[in-house]
């Protein structure tokens, strides 16, 4: 487990008003053990947080995808989040890295690996949300 990984809520006019203030953003809790990458976008009026963990070499990572809607204020309570309810992918081994971009108005969710042979993994975003 890795303690000190931590996800951080705020808004960005927090961020704007306390710059010289660094350490007035506070972490919230530990959301998922071994984390390693994340990123979020806008998916219709929500906004999504994607978390990656690796578990070693050999484990298969996952992939978390955290509707965070539901979320006011600052850090969400602890109480709110019921971590069996978040949807969960697995990956092979090394799940790491995290990116969206958008290309001629598909966006995409680009995922690298990072043990033995490297993989990259190049999803659409809408497509984490099909039944």
């Amino acid at each position: 487990s890795q303690p000190k990984n931590r996800l951080v809520w705020f808004s960005k006019s927090d961020v704007e008003r306390n710059n010289s203030e660094s350490n007035s953003i506070n972490p919230c809790w530990h959301y998922f053990s071994e984390m390693q990458g994340a990123a979020s976008a806008k998916v219709g009026n929500s906004t999504i947080v994607w978390v990656s963990s690796s578990y070693g070499p050999i484990a298969d990572s996952h992939l978390h995808i955290v509707n965070t809607s539901s979320f006011t204020g600052d850090c969400p309570d602890a109480g709110n989040v019921i971590l069996d309810d978040v949807p969960l992918l697995r990956f092979p081994p090394g799940l790491e890295d995290l990116h969206i971009e958008q290309t001629e108005g598909y966006r995409y969710m680009w995922m690298a690996t990072e043990f033995g042979t490297r993989m990259v993994f190049s999803t659409p975003l809408d497509s984490f949300f099909r039944a």
